[in-house]
């Protein structure tokens, strides 16, 4: 408390010293000298001020406008991926019905795959066991009929009777 009485006695005195009474009255010329100032200021500060508050407007009216765009596809985006959570569940199901039946169909198709080539190496092997059975079976006359050829050489050569009724037959089937 006894700082403030000090401070108006002090703040008092320097308005004494100076000349003044201390009344409103003194103000009168500093108060014209400030109006005066404010008014200059004011009137070379208005065009540079206007313009930034014009400038700082449009900005923010594209901005605003910039948000309501943004605000809009977020709504469309949020829209889209609420449909596509709602669907979810049928995809799933399509997605595994899909499986299913491509599995249901591959599943046929090999058992088809599998039986026709079960058929085919059927008929291939036994055509290959009658080929091969042919085979033998005209190697075996083959070969009958090189001994029974053999043979007959055989005794013709030995015996010359029969040489003579062989040589008689050819000559005659010859003619």
């Amino acid at each position: 408390m006894n700082k403030v009485i000090i401070a108006l006695l002090i703040n008092s005195s320097t308005v004494l010293a100076a000349g003044g009474s201390g009344s409103p009255l003194d103000l009168k010329w500093p108060a014209f000298n400030l109006l005066l100032l404010a008014s200059m200021l004011i009137w070379l500060a208005k065009k540079p001020v206007r313009e930034m508050f014009d400038k700082n407007a449009e900005d923010v009216k594209s901005l605003y406008e910039l948000a309501e765009k943004k605000d809009k596809e977020a709504e469309i985006r949020l829209k889209m991926y609420q449909e596509k959570m709602d669907n979810l569940h049928r995809e799933k199901e399509k997605v595994v019905k899909q499986a299913d039946d491509e599995f249901a169909n591959f599943s046929t198709r090999t058992k088809q795959e599998t039986d026709l080539y079960i058929k085919r190496i059927t008929e291939d092997s036994s055509n290959k066991i009658v080929n091969e059975e042919n085979s033998l079976k005209r190697d075996l006359e083959k070969n009958l009929v090189e001994e029974v050829v053999a043979k007959a050489k055989a005794t013709i050569s030995g015996d010359e009777n029969s040489k003579a009724k062989a040589t008689k037959k050819l000559i005659s089937q010859i003619k």
